[in-house]
């Protein structure tokens, strides 16, 4: 899943590569301008991997949670991935994912990465490159953030695909380990 605005460049990038798994890939986009749409639908025709459809752009909450929804009802999957607009998934990534979840019964409510990349616009950030290596320690970590958070369709069920606070436009990768705790779930951390 990735709800996006504008960043067409990286996000097609991200799913040409995800071509070259060894495992069925699928994607839902939730863009918010015409010109996503019509990314959604080019991106969509060239792959024959990608669904999608476009609403407002606010709340962000929202705008997520329509996107895992809509991926949960068209896309029967072992588990659904959250990748942001500015975040690289690797084929490596995606193929570790899916070995980790072959066996339903055993695999974790929530699989998510030590490491992402990610891609800034330069005009943010002038002097710095254009795509930044962002990590943290598994045993300082709070709760698991960025790109590579892959829940699991068993536990996706039990909280109805909702990971995502409507109401925010901030903090929305709290909700999802939030359900994840309080329902005394499983996590696994990996590295890229």
């Amino acid at each position: 899943c990735c709800a996006f605005t504008g960043r067409h460049e990286v996000i097609q990038q991200v799913i040409l590569e995800s071509l070259g798994c060894g495992t069925n890939v699928r994607w839902m986009l939730c863009g918010s301008t015409p010109e996503d749409g019509e990314f959604i639908r080019l991106v969509s025709n060239q792959t024959g991997i990608v669904a999608g459809f476009t609403c407002e752009n606010e709340t962000l909450g929202r705008k997520w949670q329509s996107c895992m929804v809509r991926a949960g009802e068209v896309f029967d999957a072992a588990s659904y991935g959250i990748v942001g607009s500015d975040d690289f998934v690797s084929r490596r990534l995606l193929d570790h994912v899916s070995s980790t979840v072959e066996v339903a019964e055993m695999a974790p409510d929530l699989i998510c990465t030590l490491e992402w990349m990610v891609w800034l616009r330069q005009r943010e950030h002038p002097l710095s490159p254009n795509i930044f290596r962002c990590n943290y320690a598994a045993d300082s970590a709070f709760q698991p953030l960025g790109a590579g958070r892959f829940y699991g369709r068993a536990f996706l069920e039990r909280c109805n695909f909702r990971i995502f606070d409507s109401r925010l436009n901030r903090l929305l990768d709290d909700r999802g380990f939030e359900e994840i705790r309080d329902r005394g779930g499983s996590v696994v951390y990996f590295s890229i």
